[in-house]
């Protein structure tokens, strides 16, 4: 009990200066970094732009401290470093997440989504690392009825999967698609998410490396899996291919998170 109260106090106090401190580089074997998912630098190029987050939440830490308690809407942001010696490194912090900070100029939030949403780090953030020789098997999307308040899960069938599939990777690959916190994507995504199933021969690989398995958001798992996607109105590919489904009439249709609140604020 007296251990772990001086450990505590250590951290509050920061009286070692370990909340301050950002390996060196050189040190760093991997470094990631988890929002809405892993993302992960095993390059000195990409460790550094991990490293340069970090040292933008400390530099704005008394700016983010102060947002918080003014903000209901915020995240936790995690920065791991797996070191060369076999050792880990790993710091939490809070941020707002609201779309006044998100668009302040150079705003850690902002850095950490772009990130998230360059190309490799989507499709491996919600794919899994080898998300090249998955193979998409079934689909579905959740549509929402206005008129009796009803809620239906359409099965888009495996031809469809597969359109689908191609379709989120060139919106991914064009920036159409993007990975962004709740409380950003209400106003642009639809409520009408879509359930990727895939099967990949070697399972489910994670971004984060097996020897720091540790958390629910680093695991592997065998067979098929599956992914949710939230998309918007200037995702072309995804819309052409759900067109081409024709699941859409009167009663069902694309509505945006922003409509499916107003509809129930009416009942």
């Amino acid at each position: 009990m007296g251990i772990s109260l001086i450990i505590l106090c250590a951290v509050q106090m920061d009286v070692m200066g370990f909340e301050k401190k950002i390996p060196e580089t050189s040190q760093i074997k991997q470094a990631y970094i988890l929002m809405d998912f892993y993302v992960e630098g095993d390059e000195k190029e990409e460790i550094n732009e991990i490293r340069e987050i970090h040292q933008m939440l400390l530099q704005e830490k008394e700016v983010i401290q102060e947002a918080v308690k003014d903000e209901t809407d915020t995240m936790y942001v995690t920065l791991c470093y797996i070191m060369k010696d076999g050792s880990k490194q790993e710091r939490t912090y809070e941020i707002p997440c609201t779309e006044k900070y998100y668009n302040q100029n150079d705003s850690v939030l902002r850095k950490i989504v772009e990130k998230e949403n360059q190309y490799e780090n989507y499709m491996k953030g919600t794919f899994g690392k080898n998300y090249k020789e998955s193979v998409p098997v079934a689909a579905s999307i959740d549509m929402f009825h206005p008129e009796n308040d009803t809620q239906e899960n359409i099965n888009l069938g495996s031809e469809t999967a597969a359109k689908l599939y191609e379709a989120i990777q060139a919106d991914a690959k064009e920036g159409n698609l993007k990975v962004m916190p709740y409380e950003l994507g209400q106003k642009e995504n639809y409520y009408n998410a879509i359930y990727i199933e895939f099967y990949n021969p070697k399972g489910y690989q994670s971004v984060f490396p097996e020897e720091a398995y540790d958390d629910i958001y680093a695991y592997e798992s065998e067979g098929s899996t599956g992914a949710y996607i939230e998309f918007s109105k200037d995702c072309s590919h995804i819309l052409e291919v759900l067109q081409q489904a024709d699941i859409f009439n009167e009663n069902y249709k694309l509505i945006t998170y922003e409509e499916f609140n107003r509809e129930i604020d009416k009942q």
